[in-house]
């Protein structure tokens, strides 16, 4: 199971981030030091030069369970897309399931084919 986060990348975002992972039980999967990690400007050089297009953590003792922090430069979500929603009673935007289906289908990957297939489960 994972996760696909989208924040702003920015110097103090990243920070909660990171501290919000690792208090979770998540360990970055790349080996990319806390300082890289945590500077956008840097994390962003890094992205490009390895042609990463997420950061992955990985949860300790269940290592199944996958966040990924979504690298790129920035943009938005038309509104259109969104919907709001409740996860351990904070409300966050998500992408509708059509739009993230019709991205998964976009990537092409095996890993991408596999979610379509089960977000096409859900009702």
């Amino acid at each position: 199971m994972d996760l696909d986060l989208v924040v702003d990348v920015q110097d103090e975002n990243l920070a909660v981030l990171w501290d919000t992972l690792t208090g979770l039980g998540f360990a970055p999967q790349q080996p990319i030091p806390r300082s890289t990690a945590l500077s956008a400007e840097a994390l962003l050089r890094l992205a490009e030069a390895k042609n990463m297009q997420a950061f992955s953590w990985s949860h300790e003792s269940q290592p199944f369970i996958v966040v990924d922090l979504l690298i790129g430069p920035p943009f938005e979500w038309n509104s259109d897309l969104l919907e709001k929603v409740r996860i351990f009673g904070v409300e966050v935007l998500v992408l509708r399931k059509e739009e993230l289906i019709r991205l998964k289908r976009l990537a092409g990957r095996e890993k991408d084919l596999l979610d379509v297939r089960e977000l096409e489960k859900l009702q």
